[in-house]
């Protein structure tokens, strides 16, 4: 088995063969499979992973992040006719260019194993289709509809797409706020707290060092290493992404 990307950037058409059980980075570094120029990707952007009977999308914690038919995803499954956008860069799938047994494991809702599945139960293959019709529905009340319930119908239909850390603070954009208040008081109490407690032991440059020290090492561990902050962790946001 095996799959030919045609891939569209600023204008210029190229096509990539990906073989069974390999994976396939993309992104602007040079050590990319398919390394793209596009300003607007990361350096390891996204990659595509190809199984006996899948082929699976998953986002590298882009900034930009990956869409799938319009949608952000972080992981999905992939199949004939999706399109796949990162940047100003265009994948799809060149299915002429495949043989019969390829396409016809590649194509919704998969092998006729699968079909027989999906008759039963949505399972991974049939709750992307699923999302993807909630999405269209929820773009026009995005606004009224609660966290709570849009759980819900992600778990009734079993998908695997979630929203990413980037859409769950877009979205909840007062919790956001209030974490990042939260996230400001506490790097100016660790930048005051070294010269309170050592203010009359030591001379001030040497306390303004150490509070600065103190904050800096703050920022990096909090916004740098830490999948969520401390404010996004006390506001809930960080709950918001597990109970998906």
């Amino acid at each position: 088995m095996k799959v030919v990307f045609k891939i569209k950037s600023k204008g210029v058409q190229s096509e990539h063969t990906m073989e069974m059980n390999t994976t396939v980075n993309i992104g602007r570094s040079r050590s990319a499979q398919i390394s793209l120029q596009d300003e607007k990707i990361s350096g390891n952007h996204c990659s595509f992973f190809l199984k006996r009977d899948r082929l699976e999308l998953t986002d590298k914690d882009s900034k930009n992040g990956t869409y799938l038919n319009g949608i952000r995803i972080e992981q999905s499954e992939v199949f004939i006719g999706d399109q796949i956008r990162v940047g100003d860069t265009l994948i799809t799938i060149e299915e002429d260019k495949m043989s019969p047994d390829s396409v016809d494991i590649l194509t919704f809702p998969g092998p006729k194993k699968d079909r027989i599945d999906y008759a039963l139960k949505a399972d991974f293959t049939g709750a992307r289709i699923q999302n993807q019709q909630y999405h269209e529905r929820i773009q026009k009340t995005a606004e009224a509809a609660s966290h709570e319930k849009e759980v819900f119908l992600r778990l009734k239909a079993k998908s695997k797409i979630r929203l990413d850390k980037h859409e769950l603070r877009a979205r909840y954009k007062m919790r956001s706020l209030i974490a990042t208040m939260f996230d400001g008081v506490l790097i100016v109490f660790f930048f005051v707290f070294p010269i309170f407690v050592f203010s009359k032991q030591l001379i001030p440059a040497i306390l303004l060092g150490a509070g600065v020290v103190s904050a800096v090492s703050f920022f990096f561990i909090t916004f740098k290493k830490m999948r969520f902050t401390l404010g996004e962790q006390i506001t809930g946001i960080e709950d918001l992404y597990k109970k998906q």
